[in-house]
Formats: structure tokens, C-alpha cells, sequence
């Protein structure tokens, strides 16, 4: 769905393999998506949300939510930026208006949803400023009918380095069964020197065999193997040390969900982005 100047905006991705794309249905603040799982073939639907960021469209907004759950008493799940607050706590100011709080509360009673809250943090959304503020406006939640079905489900946050928003991940608590990754050249290795270390030492490896293409299938395959390798532990570092650097800014990130930072903690995880 397109943005509105700098408001709004969504995009929807699916993997083929993991579910086909049954119907998709466009509204002002939402995208409702009814998905058929290629595993257990169940119907599902998904609601995106992005709720009115301006006092004039939340009205449409509550009732626009309202009227998509009038329409399939199925599995469901929604989640998204509602841009409104359930209840005071949620922003660290204590500013909210009342009557929009107590409408998203009433739908979320009337239909009898589920929240899943993310154990990690207790907001979702900064607005980056000096003094900042900052609030719990990304949620996702189920019907009962989907709690039946997935009951090990589950969600986590990650890093927000890079927006004013948590991302939120919806794990359904179905157990994955990874397949090998198959060998595939990266072009940023040739920008590490070791890499050509690597290759020149490979290839220059003595062979036994005489024949030009025993040879050559003889070399690729060494090569493959210690790139392989290499690459596994160069990727293993690099995870770690952005680990280390999420790590921090979530630490500063959540501290000052609570207290100010000083000047060098802000340009600190500015440096961190």
C-alpha cells in the first residue's frame, strides 16, 4: 500500500514455499491477506495495520478495524503500527487521549483478541528527538481460533538501530527443518585481502593427478571446501561484533526509556547506526 507524504505506507512479502496467497484485500489503513499454509493446508487470514497518525482519521480507522473482523470468524492475525496507546503507562510522558485509548481497548474486548508482548521491551516506538518520547504503539494480536492453532506461538523484538520503530518477529512455534546452504560466491569477499590470500594459496596447492580437467575439478573443489570454511568463520565474526553493536544500542535505547542520556551516549549510538 502507498504511503501519504510520510505517513502510512505497507509491504507485504511471503515466501511461496511457506504459504500461497489466496485473496488480498486493500483498505485505508489496513491490507488483509488470506493465506492457505503449504504445509497442514490451513486458511488463514493476516491484517497488517497502519493505523491514522492524525487525530481526523482514527475515527475511520476504529471503524474500519471493526468492519474487517465483521467479515471471516476464522484463524486471524494482526499486527502493525496502530499508532495509538492501550493504556497510560504505554508512553513515557503519560500523554494520551482518553477516547481513542478506550476505543482500541473496547474493539480488542469486543472481539475477544489476544495480545503477544515481546518480553524484551516495554516500548516500540521513539521519535528520536533530544528529549525523546517514546511509546508502545506496535502490537500484534490473534483470535482464539488462531491461539488453538498455533499454542507454542510467540514474539520477539529486535534491534531498532536505524528507526523509530522495534521490529517485531511472530513466531509460530512450528518446528523448521533447515536444509544445507548451497555454496554461493559473495562479492564482499574480494574485498577482504585474506581472500586472495586464500585463493593464491589454494590453488597453488601441488596435485596428483595429471589430467588438465581432473586438475582443474581437483582445485575447484579444495577451493570450495576453504572458502567454505573461511567464509564461515569470517561471517561467525562479523554476526558477533554486530551483535556486540545492537547489544549496545539496545542497552542505551532501553536506558533511556527511563533516564536521559547524556551527549555522549546519543552521538554513541549514533556512531552504532
Amino acid at each position: 500500500m502507498p504511503a501519504k507524504g510520510t505517513a502510512g505506507g505497507i509491504l507485504f512479502g511471503i515466501k511461496n514455499m511457506a504459504a500461497n496467497i489466496i485473496s488480498c484485500q486493500y483498505k485505508e489503513f489496513c491490507l488483509s491477506i488470506m493465506l492457505k499454509n503449504s504445509t497442514d493446508d490451513m486458511l488463514w487470514r493476516l491484517i497488517v495495520i497502519y493505523g491514522s497518525p492524525y487525530e481526523e482519521g482514527k475515527q475511520r480507522f476504529i471503524y474500519e478495524i471493526h468492519n474487517m473482523l465483521e467479515s471471516w470468524n476464522g484463524p486471524t492475525l494482526i499486527g502493525g503500527d496502530f499508532n495509538i496507546a492501550m493504556f497510560q503507562y504505554e508512553k513515557n510522558n503519560g500523554i494520551i487521549n482518553q477516547r481513542w485509548v478506550d476505543a482500541l481497548n473496547n474493539w480488542i474486548n469486543f472481539w475477544g483478541l489476544l495480545e503477544y508482548k515481546s518480553p524484551e521491551r516495554t516500548y516500540t516506538w521513539c521519535n528520536n528527538q533530544d528529549q525523546p518520547i517514546i511509546a508502545n504503539l506496535d502490537k500484534i494480536f490473534c483470535n482464539t481460533e488462531l491461539e488453538n492453532a498455533y499454542p507454542l506461538a510467540s514474539v520477539k523484538s529486535a534491534s531498532r538501530a536505524g528507526s523509530d520503530h522495534v521490529p517485531l518477529i511472530f513466531n509460530f512455534g512450528v518446528h523448521e527443518v533447515f536444509k544445507p546452504k548451497l555454496f554461493r560466491f559473495e562479492n564482499w569477499w574480494l574485498e577482504r585481502e585474506e581472500f586472495h590470500e586464500l585463493v593464491f594459496k589454494t590453488w597453488s596447492t601441488p596435485c596428483r593427478e595429471s589430467d588438465p580437467i581432473e586438475v582443474w575439478q581437483y582445485k575447484i573443489r579444495m577451493m570450495r571446501k576453504k572458502i567454505r570454511g573461511w567464509a564461515r568463520n569470517v561471517d561467525a565474526e562479523i554476526r558477533k561484533n554486530k551483535q556486540a553493536l545492537l547489544r549496545e544500542y539496545d542497552m542505551l535505547d532501553v536506558f533511556q526509556e527511563e533516564h536521559s542520556l547524556a551527549e555522549k551516549e546519543k552521538e554513541r549510538m549514533k556512531e552504532v547506526i
